[in-house]
């Protein structure tokens, strides 16, 4: 219904055009800040459904986010994929050309890439990885991205055998023991007081009683409401007088 006519200055990105294909949604980054800007006040009518609406709750809480800097937002994003033993390294194409990468090798040398015009509207450039560990990625503007290569030092895979060795000092300490289940599947567990020395035998576990717990509130009710207590005498008293008329 009504479109305000600007001119964008330069550095803006203009994201949808309106009447005369004049700016409707411009975006521009400014320092380390963002700026949007709606060239129209009639969105609202879009929440109204005027004329078949619009996106309207999809629209402006996307540019919200991206002026709050949402990464999934960001069209100058890294995007960093690990395939097998390589990396992709890509971000949208803006039409600026070939755009320069610096990545950073987890020995720390460092190593340029340039990505270059893909598929589907993507720079992208790929890379053998030939350390495991961190990658680290920075673009021109200042962009830094982050991934991993392998696994660091999982603890999965470290003394994988089973063995009772770790278990052993504190057997010794708390008077414990172990048993292989391949042994005896269904070991049986004893209740004992806390005084013992032993709590492990052959095929059988104990639990030691140590009496601790602890209180963790107190709520008291009464034992019957008013109206019983009165209940209960009016009935007592009847009682009552019904056993002296019987003497």
């Amino acid at each position: 219904m009504r479109q305000i006519d600007i001119t964008p200055k330069p550095g803006t990105d203009v994201l949808m055009e309106g009447n005369d294909h004049k700016p409707l949604l411009i975006l521009k980054r400014t320092g380390e800040g963002r700026v949007a800007q709606f060239a129209s006040d009639h969105i609202w009518l879009w929440s109204r459904g005027y004329d078949g609406g619009g996106p309207y709750n999809d629209l402006l809480r996307r540019v919200v986010h991206w002026l709050m800097k949402e990464p999934e937002l960001d069209e100058r994003a890294l995007d960093i994929t690990v395939l097998g033993q390589s990396l992709r390294v890509r971000t949208w194409d803006q039409g600026q050309g070939e755009q320069s990468v610096t990545m950073t090798q987890p020995d720390g040398a460092q190593k340029k890439l340039t990505l270059k015009s893909g598929r589907e509207g993507w720079l992208e450039a790929r890379v053998e990885a030939d350390q495991l560990g961190i990658y680290g990625f920075e673009t021109a503007q200042g962009e830094r991205r982050f991934t991993v290569v392998g696994d660091l030092n999982s603890p999965e895979l470290q003394n994988i055998l089973t063995t009772p060795d770790i278990l052993q000092p504190i057997e010794k300490v708390s008077g414990g023991g172990h048993i292989w289940l391949a042994d005896n599947p269904v070991p049986k567990i004893r209740s004992l007081s806390a005084g013992r020395e032993n709590f492990a035998g052959m095929g059988w576990l104990g639990l030691r009683r140590n009496h601790e717990y602890t209180v963790a509130g107190v709520k008291t009710a009464p034992l019957l409401p008013s109206w019983g207590w009165l209940a209960l005498l009016v009935g007592l008293s009847v009682f009552v007088w019904w056993r002296e008329g019987k003497a």
